[in-house]
């Protein structure tokens, strides 16, 4: 039953993304010739929930056994939009943090380069994560937020929308609504944090000032290439087993200066 569910769940989101975004990139008419093996993202978009729900369930399971109890009442008794606001805002901070990890950790990195070598970028790209990464993201914002005893809606609401503005700073779109976009993140802000040949940068999911408080924030270049130096595995099964093989990009520890987080492969 868990495993229909969850392809149902997934066929849902899949026909959202197909409805709104491949239009809008055909409207922008920028789509470049795909580098990458386009079987290769589907296969993450469809089975990678099915790797993630198992252990999204034990990792919740556990959770529940080993929390010393319920989180302070008073944030369950918060309207309930403000308690999604400060999910938001709870779950984006230790996203930018976690991310930053991803970029500074060698093992870490090896994990996250499979996101990074997408290139080009599209709306379908923006799936090509390992599945251990989404777990960690997941934990990120979800943990917290249930030790802190927020209800579960606003947690269900904000996994759900940071899932469709995931699949939108991906998207090969270059629109933007000025007054909002150093607000809320746009598809050409984030592609810089994917720049090929640039210091590690704009690691926030959402909230740009995140970087702008932190350092790490730089304004979006045109027409840059994206991806790794490196080419690495293409397939799907190889991406999933590339961070646990023996061999490698030699990934050094990274200098520790503020927006050279990605370790530099040799």
């Amino acid at each position: 039953m868990h495993l229909i569910e969850t392809l149902a769940r997934t066929a849902f989101f899949f026909a959202v993304v197909v409805v709104v975004f491949a239009p809008l990139e055909w409207l922008e008419h920028r789509r470049a010739p795909r580098v990458q093996n386009r079987a290769t993202d589907l296969l993450h978009f469809w089975l990678n929930p099915l790797l993630i729900a198992p252990a999204a369930g034990l990792g919740f399971g556990l959770l529940e056994a080993c929390a010393p109890g319920p989180g302070p009442a008073w944030f369950s008794t918060m309207p309930l939009w403000a308690q999604t606001a400060l999910v938001f805002v709870i779950g984006e901070t230790n996203s930018y943090w976690l991310h930053r990890a991803l970029h500074r950790v060698p093992w870490l990195w090896r994990m996250h380069r499979v996101h990074h070598s997408a290139a080009p970028l599209d709306f379908l790209a923006a799936h090509r994560q390992h599945p251990a990464e989404t777990v960690l993201f997941l934990a990120a914002i979800n943990v917290p937020a249930i030790l802190l005893g927020f209800d579960f809606g606003p947690v269900v609401a904000v996994v759900a929308l940071q899932k469709l503005h995931t699949v939108f700073v991906h998207a090969d779109i270059v629109t933007t609504v000025p007054g909002l976009r150093q607000l809320v993140a746009f598809p050409h802000w984030h592609r810089q944090h994917h720049h090929i040949d640039g210091p590690a940068v704009n690691f926030a999911g959402l909230f740009p000032w995140l970087d702008r408080l932190f350092g790490t924030y730089a304004d979006p270049e045109p027409c840059i290439p994206v991806g790794v130096a490196t080419p690495g595995p293409e397939t799907y099964f190889a991406q999933l087993l590339a961070p646990f093989a023996p061999t490698g990009p030699s990934l050094p520890a990274p200098a520790a200066r503020v927006g050279a987080e990605r370790p530099i492969e040799r």
